[in-house]
């Protein structure tokens, strides 16, 4: 004797399939996120060191380390290039200062 598909059978089936086309859904979805975080972590990253290369100096490496952060922080928080190019004469001339001072020697 055959049996027909019941109703639900073919619902159970339905829902199975569904469960699949979801699950991959999901994974391209999961995949799309992961692209946009790398991606945005990856611009950050690149804004970071441009920023770091274009605040760069000669004599930069006269500044203690808190003062190149001091710096860079007064750089972004600018609020136009004006400001930005005073602070930079700023630090410019602070390190012109301890360059033209003779070194301490030890005796």
């Amino acid at each position: 004797m055959k049996r027909t598909p019941t109703l639900l059978t073919a619902i159970l089936l339905a829902s199975v399939a569904a469960s699949g086309v979801y699950a991959k859904d999901q994974d391209r979805t999961q995949d799309r996120l992961h692209t946009q975080d790398h991606l945005q972590t990856q611009d950050r990253l690149q804004t970071r060191d441009q920023l770091q290369d274009q605040d760069q100096f000669e004599g930069v490496e006269k500044l203690t380390r808190q003062e190149r952060e001091q710096y860079r922080q007064r750089l972004q928080e600018a609020k136009s290039k004006e400001e930005q190019e005073r602070i930079r004469a700023e630090y410019r001339e602070r390190v012109r200062e301890r360059t033209s001072q003779p070194a301490e020697t030890a005796e």
